[in-house]
Parts: structure tokens; sequence; C-alpha cells
């Protein structure tokens, strides 16, 4: 007899819905064991951050992928927070939804102790972004005659 294979296309119980199993907590698109402590934890420092971050509007994440982790967003910026240093990224985009992440203070050489000095040099970052970008349009505009 011949079985169907059960494949992502044709199983309905993958899902990032994550289910609560003892001490698992986990979806069962993850699969990786994640743990009802470790969500908890990730909400915990997710709230910190956000009490720890100037200006408004401040958004926390609770995102699992492997294990839960934690970022905040405002408008197009992130932060992120690995073993109790601190990195933001700027999106291209006002809303930070789908654009790229042009602009970034890098997790590995540029960390904060400060969620708020992480987001001044990203934002440092972007200043010399544009003005380079106005510097390479003026350069194009002369050499195109404009």
């Amino acid at each position: 007899m011949h079985t169907k294979k059960k494949t992502l296309k044709n199983r309905n119980d993958i899902t990032w819905t994550p289910v609560l199993r003892g001490e698992t907590y986990c979806s069962p698109a993850c699969g990786s064991g994640c743990t009802k402590s470790n969500y908890d934890h990730a909400v915990k420092k997710g709230g910190e951050l956000k009490k720890r971050l100037m200006g408004r509007n401040w958004k926390i994440h609770i995102v699992e992928n492997m294990c839960w982790f934690f970022y905040a967003t405002s408008g197009p910026l992130q932060v992120y927070e690995i073993d109790g240093k601190f990195y933001c990224m700027c999106s291209d985009e006002p809303n930070g939804q789908n654009g790229s992440l042009v602009w970034t203070s890098s997790c590995i050489t540029h960390t904060f102790k400060d969620p708020n000095a992480a987001v001044k040099d990203t934002l440092n970052a972007v200043h010399k972004a544009i003005d380079k970008l106005i510097h390479v349009e003026n350069l194009a505009k002369r050499a195109a005659g404009l």
C-alpha cells in the first residue's frame, strides 16, 4: 500500500503557533524544544529593554526561532540585546517593514551597554551614509552635465 509522504506542503500541523507541553513551549514549525522559562525570560528582558529606551512608541516583539528572543522597534529602528550588549539597525522603510537593513551598527564590532547609545551610533551611521550619497549624487550630476 502506498501512503502519501508528509511534507511541509501537505502537513496541517506545521504552524508557528507555540504549544505548551510541560516545560516545552515551542511551535511545531520550530521543533527545537523551546522552553516556557526561555519565553518568560524573553518577555521579562523585553519589558526591561522598553523601559530603558528613550523616545516613544517602542514596541517589544517576542519571537521564536530555535529559541525565544526579543527585540524592540520604533519606526524604522530595531534594537536587539545579545549577552547584555545592545545593537541597533535602521531600515530604509519608514515603518521598518519589508525594507533593507542598510544602516547598522554591527553586533560584532559595535555593541553598547546602553541601548540608547546603540540607537545614537546607528543614527550617526545613517547620517554618514546620507552625506556620502548626496556627495555621489552631486558628482553624478556634474558628470552628466546636469
